[in-house]
């Protein structure tokens, strides 16, 4: 049952930073993932080791960090870090961390 919740948590906010992130031609948003364990790079193309992941856009995740930052929301301040969900985060949580994720990325649009 824990791990169905879990799931469906991680799904939620991926599905958030994916929707959102993706709508900017510019810089579009790549997540890795494995389980609940995922890492967020702003680049077109695939990250599949440290080379391509040295070709992402480090200022973007700079200004998506402080924007989480602002709306309560702690990230690990660098895009080579993971990010964890867990059955800690309930749904209000999860909830808030996915919208204070759209409105992050919609304030990179408006930079």
């Amino acid at each position: 049952m824990w791990y169905c919740r879990l799931g469906g948590n991680r799904n939620f906010f991926t599905g958030s930073v994916l929707r959102f992130g993706n709508l900017d031609p510019v810089t579009p948003v790549r997540l890795n993932r494995f389980g609940s364990i995922m890492t967020m790079f702003f680049t077109a193309e695939d990250v599949i080791d440290y080379a391509t992941a040295l070709k992402a856009d480090r200022e973007r995740y700079a200004a998506y960090f402080r924007g989480m930052l602002q709306r309560g929301v702690f990230l690990a301040p660098s895009q080579f870090e993971a990010m964890f969900v867990s059955t800690t985060h309930g749904d209000e949580e999860v909830i808030a961390t996915g919208e204070a994720a759209e409105a992050s990325l919609r304030d990179l649009d408006h930079a």
